[in-house]
């Protein structure tokens, strides 16, 4: 007898813990967007105040650090704000970095978004328009290779203001 009440007990301490622990998950996917297209501009501007301006590390001689899906917020050097997810660095193309990206108006409305943005190592990016170039006053980026294995995603390029932050 006292075993089926101590058994009970037990039984019910455990579905009891268990649906506590299912309202706790079910809470945090109703905060936070279900992965990159889920992410709006208001989701970004709440992790603005998270953004840095400082370098971020892609690689180093333990390998690459960014994986496919990785996502990170930002705003830009004109003050947009937007969104890229990692496809992919090839590590055969000099470490070329493959996103998907977005930029939103000042409105909420879509500016520009691009699924295949290819940034070559050692090339600048300009987000507000999502493109590789060679002009450092445009770029909200720097993504540098300092050595055969380390990668650097550097928004600091001539202190423009552009900041970042994983999501």
């Amino acid at each position: 007898m006292k075993s089926s009440i101590f058994l009970t007990a037990a039984l019910f301490t455990l579905l009891f813990s268990l649906s506590l622990s299912s309202c706790k998950k079910d809470k945090d996917n109703a905060t936070t967007p279900d992965g990159y297209s889920a992410i709006t501009m208001a989701d970004i501007k709440a992790k603005e105040s998270l953004m840095a301006t400082t370098q971020i590390v892609v690689s180093n001689s333990n390998g690459v650090l960014w994986k496919s899906g990785d996502i990170y917020v930002f705003k830009t050097k004109q003050g947009r704000y937007g969104k890229f997810m990692v496809n992919r660095i090839d590590i055969s193309q000099n470490y070329q970095l493959d996103i998907t990206a977005a930029v939103y108006n000042s409105d909420g409305s879509v500016k520009a978004q691009k699924s295949n943005l290819i940034i070559r190592g050692t090339w600048l990016s300009d987000l507000d328009n999502l493109v590789e170039t060679n002009q450092a006053t445009s770029a909200d980026f720097f993504y540098s290779k300092p050595s055969q294995t380390d990668t650097v995603f550097d928004p600091g390029i001539n202190n423009n203001g552009a900041k970042f932050v994983k999501y």
